[in-house]
């Protein structure tokens, strides 16, 4: 790609630490704009990820609707069309619904591809530079972010960039994040990335959710003749690239994963082309600085089960954009801060909803009662499944409609303990379904700011399924 060297002395009106997709299009959006934008980026070789290859129908609507929708085509993106379910030997499909008088699909892609296809865009735009150099640290003066000092590659002389308005868009690993958030990120797991060639998919042009003993993993398609296998490792300590691994992978996963997959699934075992990727959970708490904004995985993360994270930063994109492109001037840096705070309240509105189901769901998936209702329940028909598919797909971010399917799945998977049980088990074990469903949604709906009657609800929740009192352990 073409890039070009801005000079020592250049004047800029944003500095944005990172060129990734986040970062990358938001220059465009700003540089389109006439905005003087300095984006700086370590290194623009290829970046072989194993996630961020999958943009819901809401990242791909928010793409479209700032002029770049035309790359997914670029870098022959995958249509996905819905979600197929898989336990066991049942399956079924949920496609999409329909918004606004027409069905918006998703995309499967390859990461480093659409991420080259958006940096070149950057090099029509002549407002805005793009550098390769280690951002060494984030400048402040007193209760103001002053810009960045960095070293460029060819060069080992620092440059200091003084700009009214630094944003940090550096990603999950960000180097700079502690001293300006409130929150810290937590490890979660990890996912083990495959890529399986030559075979279809069970329902193609379809994402695959796969529920297993222990925990869901995915596929879907990320180019011809691609798919992208992601499976979850539930535990803090990363898996070891080696024999071990690959017994797992065969042993315990490969007896779960669908027929139509299982060949080339074993190959890919086989070819050694294993990838790790921690996940983490990074609740969005960002410090009132002037002169600083965050976005992207530097400010907030969730589970990656339901591909929201790409649908996330590109919101924060749009959301940022839009009240930086409304500012007269970025002199004024009071008003900088108000357009970087009206940012931040009305993302955690409109992206929260994505954040609750991705952990919740995960924690569904995983449990061993509650993923068998969550699968009937969503089974039984449209009526059931069509506000999940919204939530799901980023259409929708009514945080009241997911409250109201989440207990539903709970009540349902309740009722048929009842059912099944011999009173009065029955009665202890469908308590105990309810009260791990509270406890798993309760400190999720925390982390996005509930507004008073989601209090209300969380504190009488609370009461009715108080904790329980940890078991001493036992000495040896």
């Amino acid at each position: 790609m073409v890039m070009k060297t801005p000079e020592r002395h250049s004047t800029y009106d944003v500095c944005i630490v990172g060129a990734g997709i986040a970062g990358s299009v938001l220059a465009a959006q700003l540089g389109k704009n006439g905005l003087r934008v300095l984006i700086i980026e370590k290194t623009l070789e290829d970046q072989d990820r194993i996630v961020g290859e999958l943009l819901q129908p809401g990242g791909v609507a928010m793409l479209e609707k700032m002029g770049l929708g035309e790359v997914l085509n670029e870098v022959s993106a995958q249509t996905i069309v819905g979600y197929g379910i898989f336990k066991n030997h049942e399956r079924f499909h949920l496609p999409y619904n329909s918004t606004e008088g027409r069905i918006i699909n998703g995309r499967g892609f390859r990461y480093e591809k659409l991420l080259d296809a958006i940096r070149n865009k950057l090099a029509e735009i002549s407002s805005v530079d793009l550098v390769c150099g280690r951002v060494t640290s984030i400048d402040q003066r007193g209760d103001q972010i002053t810009g960045v000092s960095y070293i460029p590659n060819d060069n080992q002389e620092p440059i200091k960039v003084v700009v009214p308005l630094t944003i940090m868009s550096d990603g999950c690993f960000s180097s700079f994040r502690k001293p300006h958030v409130y929150s810290e990120s937590q490890l979660t797991g990890y996912f083990i990335g495959l890529i399986l060639e030559g075979c279809k998919l069970p329902f193609p042009n379809y994402g695959h959710v796969i529920i297993t003993d222990k925990s869901p993993f995915l596929a879907y398609p990320v180019g011809n003749g691609q798919i992208r296998v992601l499976i979850d490792f539930p535990y803090r300590k990363a898996p070891r690239l080696g024999k071990n691994l690959e017994t797992y992978l065969v042993d315990e996963i490969g007896p779960q994963v669908p027929h139509e997959l299982q060949s080339a699934y074993y190959e890919a075992v086989e070819s050694k082309q294993i990838k790790v990727m921690p996940n983490h959970l990074l609740p969005a708490a960002p410090k009132p600085e002037k002169g600083l904004a965050i976005l992207g995985d530097a400010l907030n993360m969730r589970h990656p089960l339901t591909g929201g994270g790409m649908t996330v930063a590109l919101n924060d994109v749009f959301l940022l954009s839009e009240k930086l492109k409304a500012l007269l001037s970025f002199d004024d840096i009071d008003a900088v801060s108000v357009a970087i705070k009206a940012y931040y309240a009305e993302r955690s509105s409109r992206i929260g909803t994505i954040n609750i189901l991705a952990d919740a769901l995960y924690q569904v998936f995983s449990h061993p009662e509650l993923k068998h209702a969550c699968f009937d329940y969503l089974k039984r028909g449209k009526f059931y499944y069509n506000g999940p598919i919204d939530l799901l797909s980023g259409i929708s971010s009514d945080r009241n409609l997911l409250l109201r399917h989440f207990f539903a799945v709970a009540q349902f998977g309740a009722m048929q303990v009842m059912k099944q049980e011999a009173f009065p088990e029955n009665v202890r074990k469908a308590y105990r379904m309810v009260h791990t469903a509270s406890h798993i949604i309760t400190p999720l709906l925390d982390n996005e700011n509930p507004g008073m009657i989601v209090k209300t609800v969380l504190k009488g929740s609370k009461f009715l399924f108080p904790e329980e009192k940890a078991q001493p352990q036992a000495s040896h």
